[in-house]
């Protein structure tokens, strides 16, 4: 870009610095928000003022990481809307959940992905496929 005109002052930041950035925003995807200790350190990694840190981090939050967010949410709610396979009890078929008393258990645990296999609450958290797509997004 710079080759073919070099009368255009650059636009953006460079994109060692922006990577070092990316780079952090990825690894603290949970909680995207860097202490002033962060930026600082931040600024003398990338070559940048805190400032520009701080105002990158702003944009990325807004422009990256929050979109991801959102459509990690969206597909979360679709996958657990989907339509269940045939045969299961909203069929009207109940005999075979009563044949075994703990296939009650095994037909919730299908079902909510909340419920574990023993029946008690479990995390849903799907962090590899999260942090895949966050990947993904993040390094284009």
């Amino acid at each position: 870009m710079m080759d073919q005109h070099p009368w255009r002052p650059q636009r953006g930041l460079p994109e060692r610095s922006v990577s070092i950035l990316r780079a952090w925003l990825f690894e603290h995807f949970l909680h995207p928000y860097p202490n002033d200790i962060d930026k600082h350190i931040l600024a003398r990694q990338s070559g940048l003022s805190r400032g520009q840190v701080s105002n990158w981090f702003i944009n990325a939050r807004v422009r990256l990481w929050k979109p991801m967010i959102e459509e990690m949410y969206a597909k979360e709610i679709k996958d657990r809307e989907a339509p269940q396979p045939a045969g299961d009890e909203a069929d009207g078929c109940a005999s075979k959940s009563n044949a075994n008393p703990d296939s009650k258990k095994g037909d919730e645990a299908q079902r909510n992905p909340m419920v574990g296999n023993e029946g008690r609450a479990t995390s849903n958290l799907s962090a590899p496929s999260s942090a895949s797509t966050a990947a993904q997004i993040l390094f284009r």
